[in-house]
């Protein structure tokens, strides 16, 4: 079973690179824990410019919430 989830892991990570420049940003953000309202003040962005980018990054990466999306920046992070 910890292989089968390492396998999807690991195809999610190379899908990163599918991402925009933005879209990464925003998920190192979430990564560190920041709020979409941190993100945008952050990024002088609205909420829901925020909320575009992480449903879009969602898309992409075939996932659901900003949990799984930490941890693929941090998976991604012990990869460089």
């Amino acid at each position: 079973m910890a292989q089968k989830y390492k396998h999807h892991s690991d195809k999610r990570v190379e899908l990163l690179s599918l991402l925009t420049a933005r879209e990464r940003q925003i998920m190192n953000l979430v990564s560190e824990g920041l709020s979409n309202k941190a993100i945008a003040r952050q990024l002088k962005l609205t909420d829901r410019t925020i909320k575009v980018h992480l449903h879009n990054v969602f898309e992409k990466l075939g996932i659901s919430n900003r949990t799984s999306l930490a941890a693929l920046a941090i998976r991604q992070e012990e990869r460089t």
